[in-house]
């Protein structure tokens, strides 16, 4: 898609972006994500969470989305292999880069009430340090941020769930 486009044309229609960025999506599935759902906390600002079959390991994972950018990746594949990934500015590049940090709980299930205690404590912390400036400046109320991570909660703990029922 044109950059344009994203840049001046869907910040102005958001629900027509959000509905862009599910399409594109369902459009160009990953072979390592399954279960793909949404919660739109702001117009700007999306949690994605779904299941994830890597290498590195699987589990249920999260992607913040702010103004179509990836501000912070959870991955709770559990004991040693949990981590996340946050979206910080490059100043030698031109570019960003994703640091990660390693979970130091050891289930899956402790690791994702860490990132429920993340988006609740820090989410704003990470946001005011992403490379991009709607990022920076992204507004949220207390009650949309308490409705939209304790949908998160629930929709990670799904995902674990039918994992095991379907390993």
């Amino acid at each position: 898609m044109n950059r344009l486009v994203k840049r001046f044309v869907l910040p102005l229609l958001p629900t027509a972006g959000h509905r862009w960025l599910r399409a594109y999506k369902a459009a160009s599935p990953s072979h390592d994500h399954r279960d793909v759902a949404f919660v739109q906390v702001t117009p700007e600002i999306v949690f994605e969470t779904y299941w994830k079959d890597v290498e590195a390991g699987k589990g249920p994972a999260l992607v913040v989305w702010c103004d179509y950018r990836k501000v912070l990746k959870f991955d709770c594949f559990g004991k040693g292999r949990g981590h996340y990934h946050i979206s910080v500015p490059v100043f030698s590049k031109r570019t960003e880069e994703f640091d990660r940090i390693f979970l130091p709980e050891e289930t899956i299930e402790a690791q994702i009430e860490r990132v429920v205690f993340e988006l609740r404590t820090n989410l704003f912390y990470y946001l005011a340090r992403a490379p991009h400036r709607r990022a920076r400046k992204a507004r949220i109320d207390e009650p949309q941020l308490t409705r939209a991570v304790e949908e998160v909660r629930k929709l990670l703990y799904e995902r674990r769930l039918a994992a095991l029922a379907h390993p």
